[in-house]
């Protein structure tokens, strides 16, 4: 029989402590908890006294775990190994082998035999995996849209059967099979198997109890550029949405306040994601009780919601509101591989960066996005994958977007800047890093280069009265904000420019010039984001004669369109709204196919059609045999 996901109980969701300091509060805590007592999880934290709840599970963590708890100890040491890739210098070389001999794994690739150690393991994988160690009995399919004709099929369906998963998602039902299991999921599963987990609280809170449980853990979230909620989470960050503290500049900082007039001023903002929409601010001094983000993705239409936040606030200590409503429907958005929950609870601006939360008292969402064109509903991405996004935010470079990232300080700041610009769309960005009343720019080198100063909401400095580009010019500025300087030549050949400005000027990288379809590759995909008013991002794309390509974006609410330019710069192609239909069904996305009537390099320009303020996107493209 299905189960839903274990909850953890109201002490232990209120509550520190336990044996992690980074698990606090999850609905994940008291199966890591069990598992660490019993020694299962000894050698596989991340830190000190951390476990790292949201990263994936690798193959060498699963042997490791699951081989303990099938063999009650430590395994022998060894020698020599069956794999080729698993070298004895690691310590847990001797469980791989274990694993091995326990018949559970049989390895990932032969000729030579390997076993992947360091590859995440996958639902359907952990499925196989629990099917062989815990020899459950075979039952009839379970239901899920996803899992049918696959190999691991069967072994999910027993899974199920055995009160072990409920599946991701529903309406369909869903198991995700190939999405990678985190070790705070595999630490419940392999606790429900073991009768260590107890069973799930199915009470039902009041809307007065969900609001005395969590409006003392949501802020107000002030900037200089407006307001909007956030959600205290572990480690006493605050998560609020990108588009709430965009566009920050170089040095800007929030405000936060709580419902009790607690107020914390210059508050760093740590990472942003735009694709997200996410942002972390923090770390508090605080003894406030964080909030976890749980799993709601299993909630059926229908199921009773609540949104706690701060619409349209302007109290100095303000009070959040909570509004009720449904759950309409869960959306997923491949392009990110995120998962979103549409819900016709009252939202009024302000209220992002809010929680959704559940009957039961858990945050399964970040209210984010609003759509009242005709329609009037909210959109809130799923707490459970904001968590994990979130963890590789705070750890993993690689993974975060900042405004901060795209700002070169090495090189320092400078008010003259000598430009060597390679032809055929290139440009250099700068950040206008030094607090002046205005800025005055000129631009020397060619009749062809431009200049151009814009802030997020509005150009300064880029077309003269008859439309024209211009290679000079001024305009008075904030002292808050971020301005950004873009310079380029409408040539084809490389030519060197010299850029004077009267106020200081930091390079910052743009997705300018990055190559779309990498050398060897039939297909590929870049994210990016508009930084400034009028940002035009372009890529570019080696195309062999007689070669057809694909280039499509996929965005949430920016309405992109593209340019394809060959290599004289002639316009080849263009197109607004081809594209694949938007996750929330709208029609924002650009698609052009075009086929190479020579060889050469291309150039995909990407743009926004309405003029809106920043806004993210992907772009794919590929080429057709």
């Amino acid at each position: 029989m299905l189960i839903p996901a274990a909850a953890a109980s109201d002490d232990v969701a209120q509550t520190s402590g336990g044996a992690f300091s980074d698990d606090d509060g999850s609905v994940h805590e008291i199966a890591l908890d069990a598992l660490a007592a019993r020694g299962y999880l000894d050698g596989t934290e991340c830190g000190d006294g951390k476990i790292c709840p949201s990263q994936p599970l690798k193959r060498w963590e699963m042997a490791v775990w699951l081989g303990r708890v099938l063999s009650d100890g430590e395994p022998d040491a060894v020698t020599a190994s069956r794999f080729a890739d698993a070298s004895v210098d690691e310590w847990w070389a001797p469980h791989i082998e274990r694993f091995a001999d326990l018949g559970v794994t049989a390895g990932c690739k032969t000729d030579p035999l390997r076993y992947c150690p360091d590859r995440n393991v996958t639902r359907a994988q952990m499925a196989t995996f629990f099917k062989r160690a815990f020899d459950l009995s075979d039952a009839s399919p379970s239901g899920f849209a996803d899992v049918a004709g696959g190999s691991h099929a069967a072994n999910i369906d027993a899974l199920a059967a055995a009160g072990v998963t409920a599946g991701c998602r529903t309406d369909p039902l869903r198991y995700c099979p190939n999405k990678s299991v985190t070790r705070a999921q595999m630490a419940t599963f392999l606790a429900r198997v073991l009768g260590l987990v107890p069973a799930p609280s199915s009470t039902t809170l009041t809307a007065e109890e969900v609001y005395r449980r969590i409006a003392p853990s949501i802020p107000i979230v002030q900037t200089a550029y407006g307001q909007g909620s956030g959600i205290l989470i572990r480690d006493n960050y605050v998560l609020t949405n990108h588009h709430v503290v965009w566009p920050n500049n170089v040095d800007d900082t929030a405000t936060i306040v709580f419902s009790d007039g607690t107020e914390y001023v210059n508050v760093p903002i740590v990472a942003t994601n735009p694709w997200a929409d996410l942002a972390v601010l923090g770390p508090l001094e605080t003894t406030k009780r964080p909030l976890a983000l749980a799993d709601g993705e299993q909630l059926p239409p229908g199921s009773e919601l609540y949104l706690v936040g701060y619409p349209a606030e302007y109290e100095y200590a303000p009070k959040p509101t909570i509004t009720r409503g449904i759950l309409s429907r869960v959306r997923h958005w491949d392009g990110y591989n995120l998962t979103l929950l549409q819900t016709d609870a009252a939202i009024a601006g302000g209220q992002s960066g809010g929680a959704l939360v559940d009957s039961r008292g858990q945050v399964v969402g970040v209210s984010t996005w609003i759509w009242k064109k005709g329609i009037g509903f909210g959109v809130a991405t799923s707490a459970s994958d904001d968590a994990a996004i979130i963890e590789l935010m705070l750890t993993d470079p690689a993974y975060n977007y900042s405004f901060y990232e795209k700002v070169d300080f090495e090189t320092g700041q400078a008010n003259v800047w000598d430009i060597e610009l390679a032809g055929a769309w290139a440009n250099a960005t700068f950040v206008v890093s030094e607090r002046t009343d205005s800025v005055e720019l000129a631009l020397q080198g060619s009749r062809d280069a431009y200049v151009w100063l814009a802030s997020a909401w509005e150009v300064l400095v880029g077309r003269d009265e008859e439309g024209r580009l211009v290679s000079s010019g001024s305009a008075e500025i904030d002292e808050f904000g971020a301005y950004l300087v873009e310079v380029g030549d409408l040539g084809t050949q490389p030519v060197p420019l010299t850029l004077h400005s009267s106020a200081a000027l930091l390079s910052f990288y743009d997705e300018d010039g990055a190559v779309l379809i990498p050398e060897g590759e039939t297909g590929g995909v870049l994210a990016g984001t508009f930084d400034y008013f009028g940002d035009i991002d372009w890529y570019e794309i080696s195309l062999s004669r007689g070669d057809t390509v694909v280039i499509w974006t996929d965005s949430v609410l920016t309405d992109t369109a593209l340019h394809l330019y060959d290599w004289q710069s002639n316009l080849v192609a263009d197109d607004d709204d081809s594209g694949p239909l938007g996750h929330l069904g709208f029609e924002f996305n650009a698609q052009i196919e075009y086929k190479a009537p020579s060889t050469g390099v291309y150039y995909v320009q990407v743009f926004v059609v309405d003029d809106a303020p920043g806004g993210s996107y992907i772009v794919n493209a590929t080429i057709r045999e």
